[in-house]
């Protein structure tokens, strides 16, 4: 925050302020963007001005927020200010874009609520079932349909932190206990279906732990998925308002392809890994094998001709089921259990740890979850959705700053990295103080090369190993440094100031 003050602080002024987007990722990206500003109810803002004049509508977000000044206070500070958001497109990778304010004399009143199931933007239609909330896609790029998304699946969970472990009678429960409120909602540039839903379930165990209490509570979950323009992706966030205990709940996503494989983001690269769990001996082995897997930034399957990737934000368990219409992703939403570690758990021999309770691992109460839905042709990797899944997960930030020195220009990037097969994990200064560190890496299983330029820095460039000790020079073209890398490699630059 206090770096996209200094960038909006340098770049240049406007008596209305200016508003500044970074993108902290390495690719360009669109997204919906939201930034505090003075506000005026009878001079209201409704646009935003790109460098190159493009004018981009505006609106404002919420409610205005009106701050009490105490008396003798200061000239310039603003009495009244307010959210506003706007599409801040093709913002350069870990680069930013300046934008001047438009206000109008005549305020714009928001579009209420409306009734309705379907939202579209140029890539993808979404529609909500009438009857259980379910999501359809149609992805307009390929004309295919991806139906049944988003489904609620929830069961019991006799396990503790450490290992999940189904009761031995379980309850499914994957529908509402009555049909879904449906409505939209509009903001600039983008379209929300909002799907309130009522889950009947159990409570929590029986007194045994080998089924589901008879009991059931109300458990409300509110998904808000939203179209921006100008992205194919399908944003979810899901709220779920637990007030159940010891249960799993899941959402599902059939995929409609079939794959004998998932591919999972992970550390430095993807990881392929079979449906088919692997023979084991429970004679010897610890843990009864499970089908749950970790990922990072995203997971997909694909049949080599479609794809379906979902993307997620700090949810980091997914299991690929394979069911009669194809491949299903299964991600982790809760996980709700009471102990640290119990030694009466069917799928591990003993204890993991102390056996203590842990009532705060319910997690009773408001859960908020982010995912998103990403269809697409052939694998991740020729689509792209590796792209589109680390900018859900690092989205664009915005700030407005009062004054500006202009001692920058209005749109720039700090590193450019061309091409998308080559994440970035550090911008950092050099250990020893000498020079400028980026580190990135093929995320690709084939070799890949790339070009990457550290444009602020001029002067020499090295390849060191990972303790940035030099291993090669680098020539320095005109479009930056030529790196190639072997499926997975890490490559680690230092750039030099020129004295």
């Amino acid at each position: 925050r206090q770096s996209l003050r200094t960038i909006g602080a340098l770049g240049p002024g406007d008596p209305h302020g200016t508003i500044a987007v970074f993108n902290p990722t390495p690719q360009p990206a669109t997204g919906y963007v939201v930034a505090t500003v003075p506000w005026n109810d009878e001079q209201p803002v409704v646009a935003v001005i790109a460098p190159d004049g493009q004018r981009i509508a505006a609106r404002q977000v919420g409610e205005t927020m009106h701050v009490v000044l105490p008396e003798g206070a200061p000239p310039g500070f603003d009495r009244a200010r307010a959210e506003i958001g706007f599409v801040a497109p093709e913002v350069p990778g870990y680069g930013y874009v300046m934008y001047r304010i438009e206000r109008a004399e005549m305020p714009e009143k928001a579009p209420a609520p409306s009734a309705g199931a379907t939202i579209e933007n140029e890539y993808l239609r979404v529609t909500a079932d009438p009857a259980d909330g379910t999501l359809t896609v149609h992805d307009k790029r390929t004309g295919r349909d991806y139906t049944g998304l988003n489904r609620f699946v929830d069961g019991g969970d006799r396990g503790d932190e450490y290992n999940y472990c189904p009761p031995e009678a379980d309850t499914i429960v994957d529908g509402p206990s009555s049909p879904p409120r449906i409505r939209i909602e509009t903001a600039a540039g983008t379209r929300s279906l909002v799907v309130e839903l009522t889950y009947a379930l159990p409570t929590g165990l029986a007194g045994d732990r080998a089924s589901r209490g008879k009991a059931t509570t109300g458990e409300r979950i509110v998904s808000t998925v939203t179209l921006t323009d100008g992205v194919p992706r399908a944003d979810v966030q899901t709220v779920a308002f637990n007030a159940a205990e010891d249960h799993r709940l899941r959402a599902h996503f059939p995929s409609g392809v079939r794959a004998r494989q998932s591919k999972a983001d992970q550390h430095f690269g993807v990881v392929r890994r079979s449906i088919d769990l692997p023979e084991w001996d429970p004679a010897t082995w610890m843990e009864t094998p499970l089908g749950t897997y970790p990922q990072k930034a995203f997971v997909s399957v694909d049949d080599g001709t479609y794809g379906l990737t979902i993307a997620n934000r700090g949810l980091p368990e997914y299991e690929l089921l394979d069911e009669p219409g194809g491949a299903t992703i299964a991600v982790t939403l809760l996980r709700c259990v009471g102990w640290l570690s119990r030694s009466d758990i069917s799928t591990r021999r003993g204890g993991a740890g102390p056996q203590l309770r842990t009532p705060g691992a319910q997690l009773l109460g408001r859960n908020v979850l982010d995912y998103s839905i990403i269809p697409h042709a052939g694998d991740w990797s020729a689509s792209g959705a590796h792209v589109l899944a680390v900018q859900f997960l690092r989205p664009m930030r915005a700030r407005w700053n009062r004054h500006g020195l202009g001692h920058i220009d209005a749109r720039g990037q700090l590193l450019d990295v061309e091409s998308p097969a080559f994440p970035v994990t550090a911008i950092k200064r050099a250990e020893d103080g000498d020079g400028v560190i980026v580190r990135l890496y093929n995320i690709f299983d084939t070799e890949a090369g790339t070009t990457v330029d550290l444009r602020p820095v001029s002067g020499s460039v090295h390849l060191t190993n990972l303790n940035e000790e030099p291993q090669a020079d680098i020539p320095r073209l005109r479009g930056g440094v030529a790196v190639h890398g072997r499926p997975n490699e890490i490559v680690t630059l230092r750039w030099r100031r020129e004295d």
